[in-house]
């Protein structure tokens, strides 16, 4: 009876660890769907003219959950994003409140991405030394 009730314990905290990391906001790369780009620069200032965003969500269905959980708990980190090309770029990843699921991703960098296109987000872009 002992022994049948170790190994129910044992595949309980199997399964409930599986579930765990499945569900995890830890993060590390995740495909996120461009779903509006801000355009090209307008303002006349430089500083303003470099500002870009895009609205992502989630690519997968299975990873929704956890870009919400992550964007709940790390809104306005930065993140390291690459898209077709695979070139990295660095930008900040903000929730936006009223849109669940959905991410303002903020950069300086001109990088030309188009709505519906699929992007890769590096949720622990590494830090590089400064020279």
């Amino acid at each position: 009876m002992k022994q049948l009730a170790i190994v129910i314990m044992a595949m309980l905290a199997a399964f409930s660890a599986g579930r765990v990391g499945a569900q995890s906001a830890d993060l590390t790369k995740l495909e996120c769907e461009v779903l509006e780009t801000s355009g090209p620069p307008t303002s006349s200032t430089k500083p303003l003219a470099a500002i870009r965003y895009v609205i992502v969500r989630h690519k997968n269905s299975d990873d929704r959950e956890r870009l919400s959980a992550w964007l709940q708990t790390h809104s306005g980190a930065e993140v390291a994003f690459a898209a077709a090309d695979g070139r990295p770029h660095r930008g900040v990843l903000r929730r936006l409140r009223m849109c669940f699921g959905r991410g303002l991703l903020i950069f300086a960098e001109p990088v030309d991405l188009k709505e519906r296109e699929t992007i890769v987000i590096d949720f622990s872009p590494r830090r590089q030394t400064q020279p």
